[in-house]
């Protein structure tokens, strides 16, 4: 079950809870303590399994768009649907709220991570196109790919 969670405490809870579980994804201590500060103030929706909260994401407004500020998927959970589920509800709402586009951004092809391979591989199996590398967005070792889907 997918729900909208308001509470700022509860969604940094979430955040920590889930990214915590996601070393290969989320090992930067400091950028992961920034998830959890900056997913108070945008919108969220988390995903629950007998009443377990398993996942979520967190959107950030723009003009014309959203951009998924992050995902996570606790790793018992993986490739359960809940992702896709997640993704879908999150392009649904953006659209309530007559937006354009959804945007992501994710670790480029630049760097031979196999973890963000596979992330990579998923948001283009739900119709997310490259749109720009920027090689120094995050740092020279993490060069940014910035993913973009019409709503």
């Amino acid at each position: 079950m997918i729900k909208i969670t308001k509470d700022k405490d509860i969604k940094a809870e979430i955040c920590l809870k889930v990214l915590r579980d996601l070393p290969e994804w989320f090992g930067i201590e400091e950028s992961l303590l920034n998830y959890v500060e900056r997913v108070k103030e945008l919108f969220f929706a988390s995903f629950e399994i007998d009443g377990e909260v398993v996942g979520f994401v967190a959107l950030e407004e723009n003009p014309v768009s959203y951009d998924m500020h992050v995902l996570g998927i606790l790793k018992a959970h993986h490739r359960k649907g809940i992702g896709e589920a997640l993704v879908v509800y999150a392009e649904q709402y953006a659209k309530q709220q007559h937006k354009k586009y959804m945007t992501v951004k994710t670790l480029s092809a630049d760097s031979a991570d196999i973890n963000y391979k596979k992330t990579r591989l998923f948001y283009e199996a739900l119709g997310y196109e490259h749109l720009e590398v920027f090689k120094t967005l995050w740092d020279e070792h993490n060069p940014c790919l910035y993913m973009i889907k019409t709503l």
